[in-house]
């Protein structure tokens, strides 16, 4: 993600100059998204390519009435194919 912050500076009675709260916002919105964020990561289930396959090369996920089959290639990269 990126992020421009833009400041908007305006001149009051004693020439001094003020930030606008703009870019304070864009930081509590980003430090708000990035919780959101890992509070989903943290809900994510995890496992191992070696749990699911239990040794075998291949593996058949059934879903929603189709097979999909998850392979081990002979160079240990995942392919997943219906």
């Amino acid at each position: 993600m990126i992020i421009v912050i833009i400041c908007i500076m305006s001149k009051d009675n004693q020439d001094n100059f003020k930030v606008s709260n703009i870019a304070k916002n864009l930081q509590k919105l980003h430090e708000a998204e990035s919780a959101v964020l890992k509070t989903r990561i943290a809900n994510i289930r995890a496992t191992t390519s070696e749990v699911l396959l239990a040794g075998a090369r291949e593996l058949v996920i059934k879903h929603a009435g189709e097979d999909y089959y998850l392979r081990l290639t002979s160079q240990g990269k995942l392919i997943l194919t219906k």
